[in-house]
């Protein structure tokens, strides 16, 4: 992602609904792969049973 930005680092990717119309297992897979290749990942959603999945939630 870093090389199609053209940005010399991404400090952080943000999702924003992103299991509305996708498979949410493949999503949470897909999280897993890229956790340690960015500093913050920022997912914000209403599905509330997906919060124990994450180390750190912020409920506003």
């Amino acid at each position: 992602m870093t090389k199609l930005s053209g940005a010399i680092s991404i400090g952080f990717l943000a999702f924003v609904e992103v299991f509305g119309s996708q498979d949410e297992a493949e999503i949470l897979e897909a999280f897993h792969t890229i956790k340690e290749q960015y500093r913050q990942i920022f997912l914000i959603s209403h599905e509330m049973e997906i919060k124990e999945i994450f180390e750190r939630v912020v409920e506003l």
